[in-house]
């Protein structure tokens, strides 16, 4: 991803960035909250305080590339 290699046009596996989710997203749902943190916070309970970090310093999108929403109709 860093390296430009992974795009959505070149395949499904690369994802959507947090603006490509939320827009679809909103389209079908009245309520779209990110929790992308509070998931990655969840499944690596030991590593919390590193995922806060990479948060403060803008730099989870580089190695968390994934990104998770809960959505209400």
């Amino acid at each position: 991803m860093i390296r430009g290699r992974f795009k959505n046009e070149l395949g499904a596996h690369a994802g959507f960035d947090h603006a490509q989710m939320q827009k679809m997203l909103g389209e079908y749902f009245s309520e779209v909250n990110d929790v992308t943190q509070e998931y990655y916070e969840e499944i690596y309970k030991t590593k919390k305080n590193v995922i806060k970090l990479m948060y403060k310093l803008e730099i989870q999108d580089y190695l968390l590339p994934a990104v998770y929403y809960r959505a209400k109709k």
